[in-house]
Formats: structure tokens, C-alpha cells, sequence
């Protein structure tokens, strides 16, 4: 029997090699070994797929030079028919989700590859679970900004989640900071403001957007950025929108499933639904010990334990992430200057040492890594140390919530974000830092 290959099997052969390409990077990144930004992942795509593709031409020389069964035969040829079929069902799918994605975006179907894209999807004031968020005509959860003049004072906040807040407007830290800011610079100025750009599920990408659009230009004094270290660091700078194929986890068609679950665990929270009529103000606020749980036990330390990583000094795979976040906090730097104020938000297993100890275990456990890797404070000393090598202004809320947190609990039970209590000590701080910065600038 010839063992000549024929067109149609050659390109049969390199359509099955692309494919296989796909699963050692699918793999490196679902194990953790590689990042899903690490730029290794294109070469080992390639390598990969040609390695698959002449394995293929290898096994369809070596069957069409055998007298197989016709079984045999026929079961080959399902198979191939099955897997040329789902190949084609995968490429069809991407591209009718991607054009649903540019005509109709919606939580399911917006494209993450596009900051631009994720800011106008959720850029939204949506109820709370307890109260309403107010909301200006902007979409950002403050009242509506003013064009400042010459003899005003007014400051650009951005932030993500953090910054529209778990807590009433009144609240809030950005709300408690403008008013004790207005009482420091009271008959100095006309008007002092600070104004609230922040959007939930944000990032670094989302952040530059909004500078882009609503901060570059505006007379803002001094401008505020919020780097929350639990979702910033974990979350790098924006990658290639054809980059995310390198990868199974890119593909529309498994990304959009992993959404839909992600939203479906819903399931996992412990606070009740929505009320038609929210409280405008939960006795929990001034009470923590009456406040209900958001997630389960089980699902937030599976949340703090993956956010445990940014603890680990040397990993190849956080070096990456921290290469560049603080390369994208350079951007800020040159863009601002003295004008720019880094804020670090601490996740919560940086200040509730109960909660250090169960994500370190798990953590710890789950990576088969020992405990003395991990350095709780790591995410703060390699910033601070990036910005005073530049002259940067920072603000490091961890050592004024760990000092609260002796008094009362700063964040939400199970929740990621602060309640009452953490926004009066991250206002009264923020307050203060501007306040500083204001008066280095007339020196």
C-alpha cells in the first residue's frame, strides 16, 4: 500500500498540531507554572503545535503504508470526523461570541482584552445588597463633578471596587476624606472636592482609561491612585486581544462558561437577596458583631488563599506579576509626577492575622511550598521601595488598619472590603496625605 500523504491529509495533520499546541500552555497556566501573561507561552504554542503536527503526518505515514481492518478503518476515520468537527465548532464559536461581544457586551461578553471595553460595561451604579449607591450622571458613585477654577482645590480619585464602597455614601472613605480636607483648607479655598472615578471589577488597564478620558486635563491638584493589592497585583497589565489564544482559557467558548459559573455561585453567599426597599443604614455599621457573612467560609478562603501568592518572593511566576504592575505604576509616575499620590490598599489577610494563618496553610499546602517562603508585607516593601527610589508620594494604609483592627474588625465579614470602621481610618488618612501634599506644593 503507498504511504504518499496527500494534500488534504497534510493540512488535516497541521490543523490537528495547532490544536494540540494549545494544551501544554493551557496546562502550564491552569497549574501555575507559567502566568497567562508570561510571554514564553507564544514559543511554546508554536514548538508545541509543530511537534503535534509531525507526530500527525508521522501516525498518517505510518497507517497509510498498513493493511488495517476495516474496523479499525472506520473507527479512525470517526475519530477523525469527531475531532476535525469540534475544531471547526471551536473556531465558528469564537468568532460569532467575539462579533456578539462587539455588538451586544453584556457581564458575559465583555471583552477583558479591552479596557476600554470593561470600564463602559461597568461603569454602573447598581443597588447594594444593604443600601443604594449614589450615583452621578457620569456613572461614578459621587455627586456630580464640577470644572474647578483658580481659586478651587479639587482632587481625581480612581479606584476599583474599594472606591464605590460596601458602605453608605456618607460612609465612605473618599466622602469622610473631602469632608476633613474641606476643614483643613477652610478660607483658603472656594471649593474643595474630591472626585470619585471608581468602577467595580476594574484594574491597571481600566485605571489608565479613565485617566486617559476623565483625568488627563482636568485641573486636578492632586490625583489619587488606589492600587488595592489583593485584586492589582494578581490582575497584570492588559495583554494582546490575539495574544489570549496561545491558550484554551482565551477562547470565548471556555472563558464565557467560566463566567457564567463564576456568576452562578451566587450560591455561595450567605447574605439574603435583595429587598425591594434596602435599609439606607444596617445597624451592622456601627455594630460589626450583628453583620451576616457574604460568602461561605469555604469559598473566601479559597478566595485569600489564591490571593496569598503576592506573598511568595522569588516565584517566577510573581516576579512577572510584580514586573509589570510596577512597570505600569512607572507610566503614572512619568505622566504625574508630584501630583500623583499612590494609595496601597492591603488585602484583609494582611491585617486579620486569624485569617493570615488559614491562607498561608492553605496556600502553603496547595503549592507544596514552605510557610518561611511566604513575607506577609511583600507587596507593601517592593512598592515603597520602587516609589522612594523615584520620589513617588505613597500612602500605606497597612499600619494604620492593623492598629484599628486591634480595636474592631476593618473589613466586611468574609467580604474583601472595608466596612465602617476601615473607611474612617483610610478617610482620616487620606485626608491627612493630601493635606501634606497640598502644603508641600506651596513650599
Amino acid at each position: 500500500m503507498s504511504r504518499r500523504i496527500s494534500i488534504g491529509t497534510a493540512l488535516r495533520c497541521a490543523v490537528y498540531g495547532c490544536a494540540a499546541g494549545l494544551i501544554p500552555g493551557s496546562l502550564a497556566t491552569a497549574w501555575g507554572q507559567l502566568s497567562p501573561h508570561d510571554g514564553r507561552l507564544v514559543p511554546l504554542l508554536w514548538g508545541s503545535a509543530a511537534c503535534g503536527a509531525a507526530l500527525a503526518l508521522l501516525a498518517a505515514w505510518w497507517a497509510g503504508g498498513r493493511a488495517l481492518r476495516p474496523g479499525t478503518r472506520r473507527w479512525l476515520r470517526a475519530l477523525d470526523l469527531l475531532a476535525m468537527n469540534t475544531i471547526l465548532a471551536l473556531l465558528i464559536g469564537e468568532a460569532a461570541l467575539r462579533l456578539l461581544q462587539r455588538v451586544a457586551p453584556s457581564r458575559l461578553l465583555w471583552d477583558d482584552s479591552s479596557a476600554a471595553r470593561a470600564v463602559m460595561d461597568l461603569r454602573r451604579c447598581e443597588p447594594g445588597l444593604w443600601f443604594r449607591y449614589r450615583c452621578n450622571s457620569r456613572g461614578y458613585p459621587d455627586e456630580e463633578f464640577f470644572v474647578p477654577g483658580p481659586e478651587d482645590y479639587s482632587v481625581g480619585l480612581i479606584a476599583d471596587s474599594v472606591g464605590v464602597g460596601s458602605v453608605p455614601f456618607r460612609h465612605h472613605f473618599a466622602t469622610l476624606a473631602e469632608r476633613e480636607l474641606r476643614e483643613r483648607l477652610r478660607g483658603r479655598y472656594a471649593r474643595v472636592a474630591i472626585d470619585n472615578h471608581s468602577v467595580i471589577g476594574i484594574d491597571l488597564p481600566g485605571y489608565r482609561y479613565i485617566f486617559e478620558h476623565d483625568i488627563r486635563g482636568h485641573a486636578y491638584r492632586q490625583v489619587v491612585l488606589c492600587f488595592f493589592v489583593g485584586n492589582d497585583m494578581t490582575r497584570p497589565i492588559e495583554e494582546g486581544r490575539w495574544r489570549r489564544l496561545v491558550r484554551l482559557q482565551g477562547w470565548l467558548p471556555f472563558e464565557v462558561p467560566r463566567r457564567l459559573w463564576l456568576t452562578s455561585r451566587g450560591v455561595e453567599r450567605e447574605r439574603p437577596p435583595e429587598e425591594i426597599e434596602l435599609e439606607e443604614e444596617p445597624a451592622f455599621l456601627t455594630n460589626p458583631a450583628l453583620e451576616p457573612p457574604y460568602f461561605t467560609e469555604a469559598a473566601f478562603l479559597q478566595v485569600e488563599e489564591q490571593r496569598a501568592v503576592i506573598s511568595l518572593a522569588g516565584l517566577p511566576y510573581v516576579e512577572e506579576l510584580y514586573r509589570q504592575a510596577l512597570s505600569e505604576l512607572e507610566v503614572w509616575h512619568q505622566e504625574l509626577g508630584t501630583r500623583l499620590l499612590l494609595v496601597i490598599i492591603p488585602d484583609e489577610f494582611q491585617v486579620n492575622d486569624r485569617l493570615w494563618r488559614a491562607a498561608l496553610e492553605a496556600s502553603s499546602r496547595s503549592l507544596r511550598l514552605p510557610r518561611s517562603a511566604y513575607q506577609r508585607d511583600l507587596p507593601q516593601k517592593r512598592i515603597r521601595r520602587w516609589a522612594d527610589e523615584r520620589g513617588v508620594r505613597v500612602l500605606d494604609l497597612l499600619p494604620a488598619l492593623r492598629e484599628a483592627e486591634s480595636e474592631a474588625r476593618t473589613y466586611h465579614l468574609r467580604d474583601t472590603h472595608w466596612n465602617a470602621h476601615g473607611n474612617r481610618v483610610a478617610g482620616r488618612e487620606l485626608a491627612r496625605a493630601l493635606a501634606e501634599g497640598e502644603a508641600q506644593a506651596q513650599r
